[in-house]
This record gives structure tokens, C-alpha cells and sequence, in this order.
């Protein structure tokens, strides 16, 4: 029986899997396919930090940028560093609205949250006793907010939507480029990911023991792994 509050409706049409079983192609949501659609995203993000941290670069990509002062196209540079920076911070944003109960439209939350309007409640594992006390580093995360380093709204106004801010680049929102971009995202990668192994071992491990399925067997071994050779190296 799971202790979150999942309701295997589609968000859409607000058909149930019970009602209108040929309208879904997948399984019942349950707490275990959440767990493990967060050990994806765990596992996807110590994939890019690893590759942000160690990975080694054959050659900067060469393309075509238009020299207005001389009216030609010349070769301009850019780093395939810049693909693995742009994932880890989607990944982050995923796990950031996952464990901090954040304004996310998202169906899934770790800790409970009040609903909005008529905002539908999120699923939380409230039930497995798990509160924002759980997770140590998220003061740590505001603290690089407020000191305006890399925020979750620099994700969204600079990598995860098309917006003004793009062309605008107000000083008010960070911006995560270069060195100081590269480095904050694997900073503030590696303490989400501390508060999402938190939040793992604290439904899987004793009094909860919830078990993991195939793959998300395979997902929390497969994350280890990737951290075990980040800090290995």
C-alpha cells in the first residue's frame, strides 16, 4: 500500500487508471516508480557532473558568427562543456522542486506542501515521516540564493525557458556562465544530490523499507557508482 498520496489520474483529462484502464499505456503510479523516476534523475545529474568535473574535451566546435564591423562570417568557439552545464542544471531544477517543496507544477514532492488555488496537491512521502528537516543542505542552497550565485530562477530565465531575461540579462538574476557558471553547478549539484541520497535511504532503509523495482535498483546502484568515480578522481 503506498503511504504517499498518488492518484494514478491523468492530469489532463482526469481519467483514472481504475476507470479507464485503455487510456494509459503505463503502470500504476506507485511509491517506488516516484523513487525511481528521482534515481533517474540523480543518476542522469552525477552523469553531467562527472563529465563537467573530469570529462575530456577532444576540441571546442567550431561555428559560423557573423563580424558585423567586417560584414563576413568567421569561425566563432564554443565548448562542449556548455551541453553538460545545461543538463546538470535541468537536472537540478527537477531535483530542487523534488525536495524542497518549491512552486513546481510538478505531480511529485518529497516533504508536503499546501495547495494553491486549485492547484492540485502533489503526492509527498509525508507518510514515510519525511519533513524539510530531512535535508541539511538546502540551507546551505539559500544562502548561495541570497548571495545571488546560481538560483533556481537563473534556470528558468536563462536555460530551461524562452524569455526576455535572455536578451536583457538583468544584473538582479545570476547568469550561469563560464568558469564561476561551472563550477557553482557543480557545487550546488553535489549538495542536492546529498539531499536526494537522504531522501532514498530514508524510505528504503529501516522503519520504511520500501523496495525498489528493477530499475530502480539498477538507477541507485548505477548513481553510486558515478559519484564513487567523481570523487575518485
Amino acid at each position: 500500500m503506498a503511504k504517499s498520496s498518488v492518484t494514478n489520474e491523468c492530469d489532463v483529462c482526469q481519467k483514472t487508471i481504475a476507470a479507464y484502464p485503455e487510456h494509459f499505456d503505463g503502470h500504476k503510479v506507485t511509491d517506488a516508480g516516484i523513487v525511481r523516476c528521482v534515481l533517474y534523475e540523480m543518476f542522469t545529474l552525477a552523469l553531467a557532473v562527472q563529465t563537467l568535473r573530469h570529462g575530456q574535451w577532444e576540441a571546442p566546435f567550431h561555428y559560423a558568427l557573423f563580424d558585423e564591423a567586417d560584414s563576413e562570417y568567421k569561425k566563432g568557439l564554443f565548448s562542449p562543456e556548455e551541453v553538460a552545464k545545461t543538463a546538470a542544471l535541468i537536472k537540478v531544477r527537477i531535483l530542487y522542486d523534488f525536495l524542497y517543496a518549491s512552486h513546481s507544477d510538478d505531480d511529485f514532492q518529497a516533504t508536503a506542501v499546501i495547495a494553491v488555488g486549485n492547484k492540485r496537491t502533489p503526492s509527498d512521502f509525508s507518510g514515510y515521516g519525511i519533513t524539510p528537516a530531512a535535508f541539511k543542505n538546502q540551507a546551505t542552497i539559500k544562502q548561495l540564493e541570497d548571495g545571488l550565485i546560481l538560483t533556481r530562477r537563473s534556470i528558468n530565465k536563462f536555460v530551461a525557458h524562452l524569455v526576455e531575461e535572455r536578451m536583457l540579462k538583468p544584473h538582479c538574476i545570476p547568469r550561469p556562465i563560464f568558469s564561476r557558471g561551472k563550477e557553482t553547478t557543480i557545487k550546488v549539484a553535489r549538495l542536492i544530490l546529498e539531499d536526494a541520497e537522504a531522501f532514498v535511504r530514508a524510505v528504503t532503509n529501516p522503519p520504511n523499507d520500501l523496495k525498489l523495482d528493477n530499475w530502480g535498483r539498477g538507477y541507485w546502484k548505477a548513481y553510486q557508482e558515478a559519484i564513487a568515480r567523481i570523487d575518485a578522481a
